[in-house]
Order: structure tokens, then C-alpha cells, then sequence
């Protein structure tokens, strides 16, 4: 299994639709008739970039990393999360009384433009999504989902993450599980269910972009300028 964040994994997931960024897709256009607004459009370029990279760059080590860190969009809020992953999979272990497997990158069965790298596995029907946002963002969202706000009430862009990872693993539910280290309590989750017609309207727009995309790479490879 090839290690999530590895170059081997960045390398895997190129040129595909990924989870983590699937509610770009979902926003709509201003105008009636405009499938896909600014967010998507941009996504969809970014995807049809991916599929254009030069094969050789792709396989060189120092040149791919060189490349991920000049298009990273990492922030400081984003390595808090990573560094303290480990840790609030450990806690969630200890509480929930369950064995988190990792996982790696997984493509759709039957979609294969469409990935996930879930942050775990739990037995053969769930998932674990995990958040280790900073305190002010930790507390925002602790607070919703004591007041028992859904998942798309407190973040639409994790809801349809997570929609989609289960759409790619075929699994039942996941729970979100938000962690800090320094605040008591350290953890809250919340266990989010498969919305079938959910992941429908998800797989629909998908197609379409990924529809765009492949256009956008024939015009694109086209000699004649």
C-alpha cells in the first residue's frame, strides 16, 4: 500500500477528480443555465493541467516534488491538521473501541476519474474523517454538532467529501471526528450517513466535468494552432 502524501501517492491521484475538493463541483453557475460556477471551472482546469503534465517530469523525483511545492496550497492551519492526525486517530481508537486500518488511495470502481484517500477504515462498513482544525475553527465546529447540526450545515465542502468517499469505497457511514490537542474535550465526532441521492447528483456533475476535462486535453493536444 502506497503511504498517503508520498510522492508515489501524489502520482496516483493526477489528473483525477479527489474528494477533498469534489465540493468544488458542486457549486452551480449564477446564471440559469450554467452548469458548473467560477470554483468548478477553476477545478476542472486545474484537473485538465494535471492530465497534460509532462510524463518524464512526473517520473523524476527531484523535478515532481520541485513541482508539488510550487503548486502546493498547504496553509499553516492545513500542517496543524496533518501534524496531529496520527493523534486523534489514537484517541478515537481509545474511545470508540475500534481498529482504524489505514488507507490508500482508492479510485471509483466504476468511474476510475474519481479518487479518495479516506484517513481511515473501520471494520467493512465505515470510515473515519478526521479534522484538527485550530481552536477558534475547533470550538465552531464542536459547537455545531452539539446543537446537533448536519453535516452540511457545518461545512458543505467536508459533507461532500465524505459523500464521496463513500461513494468510491461503496461503504455505509463515516464518522467525523474533529481533535485538539490543548482543549478539553479533545475530541468530538459525528456520524455521517450514505446519502444515496446525494452521491447520485455528486456522480452526475463529475461526469460532466470530467467530460469537460477530456475535451479540454483533445483541443488542447490538437498540433494545429
Amino acid at each position: 500500500m502506497i503511504e498517503q502524501r508520498t510522492l508515489d501517492w501524489h502520482r496516483e491521484r493526477l489528473g483525477l477528480f479527489t474528494a477533498s475538493k469534489v465540493g468544488d463541483l458542486m457549486v452551480s453557475g449564477r446564471k440559469k443555465d450554467e452548469i458548473f460556477g467560477e470554483t468548478a471551472k477553476s477545478y476542472i482546469d486545474e484537473v485538465t493541467a494535471e492530465r497534460l503534465l509532462d510524463p518524464a517530469m512526473v517520473a523524476d523525483d527531484f523535478a515532481f516534488e520541485n513541482y508539488l511545492n510550487e503548486t502546493s496550497h498547504e496553509t499553516k492551519a492545513m500542517s496543524w491538521g496533518v501534524a496531529y492526525e496520527d493523534m486523534a486517530r489514537d484517541k478515537y481508537m481509545e474511545i470508540a473501541g475500534v481498529e482504524v486500518a489505514e488507507a490508500p488511495s482508492i479510485k471509483h470502481p466504476e468511474m476510475a476519474c474519481l479518487s479518495c484517500s479516506p484517513d481511515g477504515m473501520v471494520g467493512t462498513d465505515g470510515l473515519v474523517e478526521i479534522k484538527s482544525p485550530q481552536a477558534k475553527n475547533f470550538l465552531k465546529y464542536c459547537l455545531a454538532i452539539k446543537r446537533g447540526d448536519t453535516m452540511k450545515d457545518i461545512n458543505r465542502g467536508y459533507y461532500w467529501q465524505i459523500m464521496c468517499q463513500l461513494a468510491v469505497t461503496g461503504r455505509k457511514w463515516c464518522d467525523f471526528i474533529v481533535y485538539h490537542p490543548y482543549i478539553s474535550p479533545t475530541i468530538i465526532t459525528l456520524r455521517v450517513e450514505r446519502d444515496d441521492e446525494a452521491i447520485a447528483a455528486m456522480m452526475e456533475r463529475v461526469r460532466l466535468a470530467d467530460e469537460i476535462v477530456t475535451e479540454n486535453v483533445k483541443l488542447l493536444k490538437n498540433d494545429e494552432f
